[in-house]
């Protein structure tokens, strides 16, 4: 496709911060009367682009349902994998082996010089294969930094000379930033090279440390220790540098991949070569691709089963929104990296002793800080609405929605990041796209849901009433009235109105203060509020853009004489007076503490 059209630009920099600038982007803009004109016109620049997607048809028609996973573990490509999978192998620490990287081209070189021999022959082949996977794959910085280091191993032997990792390393990072200085912001290239440089730096010891102590054994028992230790030391010692990064970029980090890397180890191993010999195949003959497919199907179920068990453990993925659990990783991995330069059994008895210990140590802290804290989010979710209100051990919701994707996916990321597991109760204020986007995606986890499938859009409120259901959740009646949980007590308002425009208020209260929440309400709803007596001041209150702009409105947001405002808004340049706190956009937070 190629299209005549005028546009819009703006710096991307401003627009979505270092975030576009490190994929390359610099300039962002809108079109305006777009004039497409499709063509197909093959140049050796889309050569890469055409052969991914003849491979991505391909794995389709050989692997069928198994097709998602092996799409994404052999090219990169998660965009059919299911979104349930892809959070859990987040969750257990084993997205890595979907983000195709230096070990999958390690496997499949090593896979094609079975049939070499010589050093200028590997060279070639390695050289070769390393830049075509690169291009297959798009030139992620994982797989460029792979290639570069495969490229200079085998050109080292070739020459005669000392292969030297780290700098091998330093000229990946090297190439990586002279194409784009702003890629050193990419969290993919900062994790991929931390990963690495953890490996380099600290597997060789541990690595002859454990081969030593495993000689001592009978064969027997030594050849499983040996392979299930050396998974755990890697990923071990992959991690040092990638758990802070991972606990500032992501917020969260998963405690169990070790765990997940050594159990799915050899089932990944297997995937990745019998998937490229059922692709070569199914260019010679279908039938015999078709037939080696089946135990590919097998080894898939019995990778997502190893996740799906795995994630189920107790505390798999550990939130680190709170400062106490960021010092805690900090101090982990500096004892990791001690163990593993000092491979001893009574280093590693005290060490996990230590760690343990301070992770429950900071899990009460943090509970115990919680149950004196009323806490406030106004999550951003574009233009829309989720407000997350937690106490103790309660947690009220109220709306999750948004004119773009991604509303549940935001919230159930927020609710990670402090390691909430559940919903008591999700408002569902008005039934409206803005306010129910993301709601589905949160029924499985939640407990208590109030709607009413009687007011707003009919079709948006039954298939809420219908995910409810079939995630077996509590449904209260959106009324007026109160919902009483541990910390927090509910009261939902619910003024008069036409069936249409019928939105609720809610209050939410505890110990530490209160938190007033208006939806989009008309003049008239606004006015029913203003005269009742038992709707009054609020230490927080939270409003649609609609707060700021009329008269009754401005009286209402005025009467609740709250000390915070949260106003969710596109345009605050019409503020009414005596607001002292407003927000543009982005995310939120206020506490109320005793």
């Amino acid at each position: 496709l190629s299209a005549e059209f005028t546009l819009k630009a703006a710096r991307a920099d401003k627009t979505y911060g270092l975030r576009r600038l490190a994929d390359g982007i610099f300039l962002t803009g809108a079109m305006e009367n777009p004039e497409w004109t499709a063509h197909a016109v093959k140049t050796l620049a889309n050569l890469p682009e055409r052969v991914r997607e003849t491979l991505l048809a391909k794995m389709d028609a050989v692997f069928g349902e198994s097709s998602p996973i092996l799409r994404a573990l052999l090219l990169g490509d998660r965009s059919a994998m299911e979104p349930e999978l892809d959070e859990l192998a987040s969750d257990t620490g084993i997205t890595h082996v979907f983000a195709v990287s230096g070990m999958h081209l390690t496997f499949f070189i090593g896979l094609l010089l079975l049939f070499s021999r010589g050093r200028r022959k590997n060279f070639v082949i390695a050289a070769a294969v390393s830049l075509a996977f690169a291009a297959l794959t798009g030139f992620s910085p994982s797989i460029v930094r792979a290639a570069v280091m495969q490229i200079a191993l085998f050109s080292a032997a070739l020459f005669g000379r000392r292969n030297d990792s780290l700098t091998a390393l330093s000229a990946a990072l090297a190439v990586l930033l002279l194409w784009n200085p702003y890629a050193v912001c990419d969290v993919g290239l900062q994790l991929s090279f931390a990963a690495v440089l953890g490996l380099l730096i600290f597997s060789p010891r541990a690595a002859k440390r454990l081969r030593a102590f495993c000689d001592r054994l009978p064969w027997i028992a030594a050849k499983p220790l040996e392979f299930f230790g050396t998974t755990l030391v890697m990923t071990a010692c992959a991690q040092i540098f990638t758990f802070p990064l991972l606990a500032a970029h992501m917020g969260s980090v998963s405690l169990v991949s070790a765990l997940t890397n050594t159990l799915a180890y050899w089932v990944v191993a297997l995937l990745f070569l019998l998937g490229w010999v059922a692709l070569g195949l199914s260019a010679v003959w279908m039938p015999a691709a078709l037939v080696l497919a089946i135990p590919l199907r097998w080894l898939t179920s019995a990778l997502e089963s190893i996740v799906h068990t795995v994630a189920e453990i107790p505390f798999a993925v550990l939130g680190t929104d709170h400062w106490l659990v960021c010092a805690w990783i900090f101090v982990t991995s500096g004892l990791i990296a001690y163990v593993l330069l000092r491979p001893k059994l009574r280093n590693f008895a005290w060490v996990s002793a230590v760690v343990v210990i301070g992770l429950a140590a900071v899990l009460t802290g943090i509970r115990l800080q919680a149950a004196r804290t009323m806490e406030i989010v106004a999550l951003d979710v574009g233009y829309g609405r989720c407000i997350v209100i937690t106490c103790g051990e309660d947690t009220v919701v109220v709306d999750c929605g948004s004119t773009r994707s991604g509303a549940g996916k935001a919230l159930r990321q927020h609710l990670k990041t402090r390691n909430i597991d559940d919903i008591d109760l999700l408002i569902v204020s008005a039934n409206k796209p803005h306010h129910t986007s993301g709601v589905a995606e949160l029924l499985p986890i939640t407990r208590r849901m109030a709607f009413s499938t009687a007011f707003g859009d009919r079709t948006v409120a039954e298939a809420i009433d219908a995910a409810g259901i079939a995630a077996k959740t509590e449904i209260l009646p959106l009324t007026d009235g109160k919902i009483a949980l541990d910390a927090l007590e509910v009261e939902l308002f619910v003024p008069p109105a036409m069936a249409a425009d019928v939105s609720a208020a809610t209050v939410v209260r505890s110990a530490y203060g209160s938190v007033t929440v208006l939806s989009d309400h008309t003049e008239i709803a606004l006015h029913r509020l203003m005269q009742n007596e038992d709707f009054g001041e609020s230490d927080v209150l939270v409003c649609a853009d609609h707060a700021i702009k009329f008269r009754m409105q401005r009286e209402i947001v005025m009467k609740m004489q709250a000390e915070y405002v949260i106003i969710c808004s596109n345009d605050v340049a019409d503020t009414p007076e005596g607001v002292r706190n407003t927000a543009r956009d982005g995310t939120i937070r206020l506490c109320l503490t005793e």
